[in-house]
């Protein structure tokens, strides 16, 4: 989990997941699901805001490799 630095109340939380599917199921079992998002998954607060976002790892020359 990683919060934003200063007075933000944004928060990511970053998984590896096994395969496509197994995060498509996970999404979609939160996202598609006729409770709210906080209630699906046992959070206290109805402001929550779920976004999934898929992402890559790159490489940059002489600053990080993409391992």
């Amino acid at each position: 989990m990683h919060k934003r630095v200063g007075k933000s109340s944004v928060f990511i939380n970053y998984a590896v997941w096994e395969s496509m599917e197994i995060y498509k199921e996970a999404v979609n079992k939160i996202l598609f699901n006729s409770e709210p998002q906080s209630r699906v998954l046992k959070y206290d607060d109805d402001t929550l805001v779920i976004s999934p976002h898929l992402f890559k790892k790159i490489a940059i020359p002489g600053i990080c490799g993409a391992d």
